[in-house]
């Protein structure tokens, strides 16, 4: 590849172009990858050279390569993150957690997750002022929930295009759910931001199908029950009313 460019490229950099890099911690706000938004081709070079663009920097050394201005950016916006996602994250049972949050949060996802979360959403109104965007993700290795797959699938029907196309996402492995956002700024499904986040929280705590069908089942033969017993009461005092009036005494 350095060949073909005639560049002298770092050995690191073809290595982490080849292979997926060894698992970063967002939390880790000194590692090279986690600072290289910020960092133009030189420095980014410098690090490779020195086998450092993977690993988490010394403040020694981020100070010698000059990165200390963006250690601090990197800080302050995964320190906003934690503190948002701790703000907005709720138990949604079975050993699970889930942040619902009314607003984008910049890292967001991969703090939460990072942090224990399962599941990540955020919901906002849309900038027209008319309903509302939503993303809801799953971290690696986990999919949605049955009911919110069936949700999402429901709504790219309902928004599909003539063209065949929606401005509803739902991914094929079933761990994104997407409505407008910066890919499709000008989409927003037709819900106010409180009532979709209220029906998010309510579908990631049922959790699938079966538990809600199971709760619902369970209602319905609760009021078939008092239905059932009201009607029994009734009966009753109808077969004593023409009793009562056969034993009432004559004038």
């Amino acid at each position: 590849m350095s060949a073909l460019l005639d560049i002298d490229v770092p050995a690191q950099i073809l290595e982490l172009a080849d292979t997926m890099p060894a698992s970063i911690s967002p939390l880790d706000t000194r590692s090279g990858l986690a600072l290289i938004r910020d960092l133009n081709g030189e420095q980014i070079f410098k690090l490779a050279e020195a086998g450092v663009l993977d690993k988490s920097l010394t403040y020694e050394q981020l100070e010698q390569f000059g990165l200390s201005a963006a250690h601090e950016k990197q800080q302050t916006i995964i320190d906003n993150a934690v503190a948002k996602v701790n703000k907005y994250m709720i138990d949604i049972g079975e050993g699970q957690n889930a942040v619902i949050a009314p607003e984008q949060i910049f890292a967001g996802a991969s703090v939460a997750y990072e942090l224990g979360c399962d599941f990540y959403c955020s919901v906002e109104p849309h900038k027209t002022g008319e309903g509302s965007t939503f993303a809801i993700t799953a971290k690696p290795g986990v999919t949605l929930p049955e009911i919110i797959q069936k949700f999402g699938e429901r709504l790219v029907e309902k928004y599909k295009r003539v063209d065949g196309s929606s401005g509803v996402f739902l991914s094929s492995q079933g761990n994104m759910l997407v409505a407008g956002g910066p890919k499709n700024p000008d989409f927003s499904v037709d819900m106010g931001q409180e009532e979709l986040m209220d029906r998010i929280t309510q579908m990631l705590t049922e959790r699938n199908l079966d538990n809600l069908t199971t709760k619902l089942l369970d209602e319905s033969r609760e009021i078939d029950a008092e239905v059932s017993a009201v009607r029994a009461e009734v009966h009753e005092h109808t077969k004593e009313a023409p009793e009562q009036g056969r034993n009432a005494p004559t004038m």
